[in-house]
């Protein structure tokens, strides 16, 4: 049975999705710790009572993007499953990869600003400690099927390996982010996958 949203309701909705939105503006424009929020009220044009009807402060609100940000991050790695082939799921994690790259690069920088605030912040480095390493159980269960599967070598430590493939994504966004035309990151899609099969493929 389908609940129907009530006019309030809706419109409580669209107000927080304006704040975030708003929010989203000012953190990537200013930075976590220039913004303020009467810049966001400015920016969302609603009224202070508005705003705290749905946020206790700019914290909150920082950490509501956050978490949406690394849900959807997360959701993109849960996607890397069975594809008929080694080859083929490594194809699709590194195109993965990519696409989380170039989301990064469309949002201007504010990725990077979780980041800096996880590194100064308990309250904004514990979602990112917890994606970081359901991300890594991820691709370390791929490793250990494949293993089972009998296609990747049966000497790899996967734990290491996989937080060994997640660095360097983390470092090819970080290189692309502070100069965007150092490489362009679908023309090394091939010779990624390429380290990545022969680093944990099993030769024959």
């Amino acid at each position: 049975m389908t609940t129907r949203v009530t006019l309030p309701e809706q419109r409580a909705r669209e107000t927080r999705q304006r704040i975030l939105k708003a929010a989203e503006r000012v953190f990537r424009r200013e930075g976590y710790g220039e913004a303020a929020v009467e810049k966001i009220l400015d920016e969302a044009g609603i009224s202070r009572g508005a705003f705290y009807h749905h946020f206790s402060g700019k914290e909150e609100v920082f950490k509501a993007l956050l978490d949406a940000h690394l849900d959807e991050g997360f959701s993109e790695f849960a996607g890397v499953g069975p594809a008929g082939s080694l080859r083929a799921v490594i194809e699709r994690f590194v195109g993965l990869l990519i696409e989380d790259m170039q989301a990064h690069l469309d949002s201007k920088g504010l990725p990077f600003e979780f980041l800096a605030q996880a590194t100064r912040e308990e309250w904004a480095r514990g979602p990112f400690e917890a994606f970081h390493r359901k991300a890594h159980d991820l691709v370390a269960e791929a490793l250990r099927s494949g293993q089972r599967a009998g296609s990747v070598r049966s000497d790899l430590d996967v734990r290491a390996a996989a937080w060994l493939l997640l660095a360097v994504s983390e470092g090819l966004c970080t290189f692309k982010a502070i100069d965007p035309e150092v490489f362009d990151p679908e023309a090394l899609a091939e010779t990624w996958a390429d380290l990545i099969e022969r680093f944990v493929r099993k030769q024959s």
